[in-house]
């Protein structure tokens, strides 16, 4: 906590439980902060017998603290068995304006709420193996977003469309990746909204804009 000038701070692979990170909070400069691997979604005992069952995840309200540094750009949480994103993210007391990229990839997500479209600067939102179902139609706020990964969910087209028009033709997006969901191209090429993502996606094929990442221009990772 006296490190006042920090800006980068990577706690990766170490054994953190929900209410270890609340000094994060007394960082005000801290620009990203990295934990991935650890176990901010449930309270794990030492006390713990080797067969015994293991303890079931819980809602992690202090997965992170209620306060977090109103100049983070980067927080990376993959891995983490979080049920659900921790609220200081989402709806802390210091809106969090400046994020721009955002990990939380192998966690146990069910659901995304409305609330994803206070983070106005996210460009990139990594989501991969979770168990969404759908996006809410907030994530059309996200003006800045240009990618988005949701590897390995459980998106399958139903009504209303999982992928909401919102996201289409609200947001600049043009690097999506949905592998590894119970989906087809022809079931997304059907939803609406989706043309003016391709349009997009068409504008940008001979641009590297993204380092070579779109390689699948059309099917979005999808057969």
């Amino acid at each position: 906590s006296n490190l006042k000038v920090l800006k980068f701070l990577n706690v990766d692979s170490n054994k953190l439980t929900p209410g270890t990170m609340a000094v994060i909070s007394s960082l005000p400069k801290l620009k990203s902060l990295s934990a991935n691997n650890n176990q901010l979604g449930s309270i794990i005992s030492p006390q713990t017998a080797p067969n015994a069952p293991k303890t079931k995840p819980v809602a992690p309200a202090d997965a992170l603290p209620p306060s977090l540094p109103k100049g983070l750009k980067t927080i990376l949480l993959s891995n983490n068995a979080l049920p659900v994103i921790p609220k200081s993210i989402l709806e802390g007391t210091s809106p969090l304006k400046m994020l721009e990229k955002l990990d939380l990839s192998s966690n146990l997500l069910t659901f995304l709420p409305e609330t994803i479209g206070t983070l106005l600067k996210l460009n990139d939102l990594n989501l991969d193996d979770n168990a969404l179902q759908r996006l809410p139609a907030s994530i059309g706020k996200l003006k800045q977003l240009k990618v988005l990964s949701l590897r390995r969910n459980k998106i399958a087209l139903t009504d209303p469309q999982p992928l909401p028009e919102e996201l289409w033709k609200n947001t600049p997006l043009i690097d999506l990746n949905l592998h590894g969901n119970p989906m087809t191209t022809t079931q997304l090429n059907t939803m609406d909204g989706y043309e003016a993502f391709l349009a997009r996606r068409r504008e940008v094929k001979n641009k590297d804009i993204l380092g070579g990442a779109m390689t699948d221009l059309e099917g979005c990772g999808l057969e």
